[in-house]
């Protein structure tokens, strides 16, 4: 059993009533469309996956300033609850217990790792001073970025774009 933090549990519930207002359904986006790729780096694997769990890579730009990265800021992936009832098939709900969700930190190219993932399909969050936000695909859009880990593997989820102010994260 999974002991939730009361801040885990209220963006829980934030994250459920947003996506049911917007009509989100993860589970059913297609990921037939291939991400841009990250700047081409050499990464060991070493350490990073193994036989039971994967690693994704991901670069994070504001949306804003066109290729500027996100230096510096903690990446999360969240797991995804089906939500049972109302009006969402096949819905799901992020939820992020960020005292033990896969984590990694941006660097000055907006890349980061995150490593050893438990096989399975996540949601991507930016912590940010406020509280953690889903990354989307649009502005006010409905389509979140999904992870799909691999054993083995290391995924390339390349590059993603967030909506939050700059001010945000700098002076």
């Amino acid at each position: 059993m999974i002991k939730r933090s009361s801040a885990s549990i209220i963006f829980l519930i934030v994250v459920w009533i947003t996506l049911s207002l917007v009509g989100c359904n993860p589970a059913s986006q297609s990921s037939t469309a291939q991400p841009p790729s990250p700047p081409a780096t050499t990464i060991s694997l070493e350490g990073i996956v193994s036989e039971e769990a994967g690693a994704v890579e991901v670069v994070l730009l504001y949306a804003q300033d066109k290729g500027r990265p996100v230096k510096r800021q903690i990446l999360y992936l969240a797991d995804l609850l089906p939500v049972s009832g109302g009006t969402l098939k096949d819905a799901f709900v992020p939820a992020l217990d960020a005292t033990t969700a896969p984590r990694g930190e941006t660097d000055e190219n907006g890349r980061a790792v995150i490593p050893m993932v438990k096989p399975g399909r996540y949601a991507l969050i930016l912590m940010t001073p406020p509280g953690p936000i889903l990354l989307v695909r649009e502005q006010g859009g409905k389509d979140a970025y999904l992870i799909d880990i691999e054993a083995r593997k290391l995924t390339n989820g390349g590059e993603v774009e967030t909506f939050v102010d700059p001010a945000m994260f700098e002076p």
